[in-house]
């Protein structure tokens, strides 16, 4: 009885365990076996890799986080073990190890590694099994805004109607960049003219960049080209004429929140001597306007630009005496509201003289700051451009 009992119990026990590896079996069947190397491909059906997406930003001299990762596309043929990685590339690169117990088209997530060295754009190349793609991280762009107001804008050329724009015809403007990389600034075209500027800021800080002028102008008087960059919007204006001895000779400024303008005649240049210092040469342009207005006075805007024994040149010309520094201007306004001028009390007033073309004879430019009225008060002139003619 008890040898009966002994074999039943074995045959019992020995049902159980093949029972319980039939069990361990069925589920490595469904789960699939992970201890072996997963094979698949990077590739579609038709042979072409499949889109790589790139997350983060790769800034040169930053460490990588958790941000910076690339999903790669897999098809699983057989399920296993894998690890999927990429070349380094300027400092770093991307990897990721795992296991996977499903067929088919997956994506794996690989994590970055190390820090970019330099601002470029990457070439990498995925590797899985057999398989080899590529991808490329472009270089982020460039952030920067104006570093100074718009009128900071330095127009340069001759703007003639109906003549094509060359490459004397730019405009610069200086920018502070906070991150290196690619730009590009374009305005919109008015009055058949458009600016362009393209390149790299190789690192941080100030840039004098140069818009490069295409296109032929449509009309002829002060053209506005707006240009906006970081979400700031700013102009520069543009004087276009029917030839460059004649047209459009203005001035304008706005103070109070009122605009004024008018015609310019032409400009007179001379040269003359420092009574306090006969040795000195004076050299110094004179202009006068009037305004638009028939009832305006005959004479209402005033500028003049003088250096001591040096040829006039484009330039920032501030207030001052002769002696004290280079580049001295003044501008002076009278109308029935009252006068304007530009003071020694006040250095913040500045002239940008921003072509001074001795062959054309052309003068252009900008002016702003604090000037003072009759009775000693400030205002602010803003917005202030002139352009005139200079007879030989």
């Amino acid at each position: 009885m008890n040898r009966i009992s002994f074999f039943i119990r074995t045959a019992f026990f020995c049902s159980l365990l093949l029972l319980i590896e039939s069990c361990k079996k069925e589920y490595s069947y469904e789960g699939g076996n992970t201890s072996l190397i997963a094979l698949g491909s990077l590739k579609d059906s038709l042979g072409n890799c499949r889109l790589i997406e790139v997350k983060g930003s790769y800034q040169p001299g930053i460490a990588l986080t958790g941000d910076n990762y690339i999903n790669v596309r897999v098809t699983i043929t057989e399920t296993g073990t894998y690890h999927i990685f990429t070349d380094t590339v300027n400092g770093f690169y991307f990897s990721a190890s795992g296991s996977t117990g499903t067929k088919g088209l997956q994506t794996i997530q690989l994590k970055a590694y190390g820090k970019p060295l330099v601002a470029i754009a990457e070439n990498f190349n995925v590797h899985f099994n057999e398989n080899v793609c590529a991808f490329i991280i472009p270089q982020d762009s460039a952030l920067f805004t104006f570093a100074e107001a718009c009128g900071s804008a330095n127009v340069n050329g001759i703007y003639k109607i109906a003549t094509p724009l060359n490459e004397s015809d730019t405009v610069n403007i200086l920018m502070n960049v906070t991150r290196p990389g690619p730009y590009t600034i374009q305005t919109p075209t008015v009055m058949g003219m458009l600016f362009y500027a393209t390149g790299n800021f190789s690192d941080t800080g100030r840039y004098m960049v140069t818009l490069e002028g295409s296109g032929s102008p449509t009309a002829t008087g002060n053209i506005t080209i707006p240009v906006t960059v970081a979400g700031t919007a700013c102009s520069f204006h543009i004087a276009v004429s029917t030839d460059t001895t004649s047209g459009d000779l203005y001035w304008r400024f706005t103070a109070d929140g009122i605009e004024r303008k008018g015609i310019l005649d032409s400009a007179i240049v001379s040269i003359g001597h420092n009574d306090l210092y006969p040795a000195n040469k004076i050299y110094e342009l004179r202009d006068y306007g009037k305004p638009y207005t028939p009832e305006g006075a005959p004479i209402s805007f005033q500028i003049n630009l003088a250096r001591n024994n040096q040829s006039l040149t484009a330039g920032a010309y501030t207030t001052g005496f002769l002696g004290s520094h280079d580049y001295v201007g003044d501008v002076e306004h009278h109308d029935i509201t009252g006068n304007l001028s530009s003071s020694t009390t006040q250095p913040s007033f500045t002239i940008i003289v921003t072509t001074f073309d001795t062959i054309a004879r052309r003068v252009r430019g900008s002016f702003s700051g604090t000037v003072i009225d009759d009775y000693g008060r400030t205002h602010t002139m803003k917005d202030g451009a002139f352009q005139t003619y200079f007879k030989k």
